[in-house]
């Protein structure tokens, strides 16, 4: 059974942190571009 360092859990939770807070204001802006695209037309 493979049990993972803690370094590397850290190093991991850090970098899923990083992408799902990216991921979350890419949507947010792509989200308000939508909306201004339906009130301009």
């Amino acid at each position: 059974m493979y049990v993972p360092s803690p370094k590397s859990v850290f190093m991991y939770s850090v970098v899923y942190s990083f992408l799902s807070v990216y991921w979350v204001r890419v949507h947010q802006s792509l989200y308000l571009y939508v909306i201004l695209c339906i009130i301009w037309f």
